[in-house]
């Protein structure tokens, strides 16, 4: 019964790590995108912390 929890929770953990990778490439890829579209090179980004 517990071997059968930890696994659970092992494949719960590496399903939202891959998440996560998935999250950041597609991030990135975004990012690369849009400063090889623009002619200054900024990045727009969103402001989760406002000052």
């Amino acid at each position: 019964m517990e071997k059968n929890k930890l696994k659970y929770f092992e494949q719960k953990l590496i399903n939202e790590k891959n998440e996560i990778i998935d999250t950041i490439d597609s991030v990135k890829e975004s990012v690369r995108l849009n400063s090889s579209g623009s002619e200054g090179g900024e990045i727009s980004m969103v402001d989760n912390h406002p000052a």
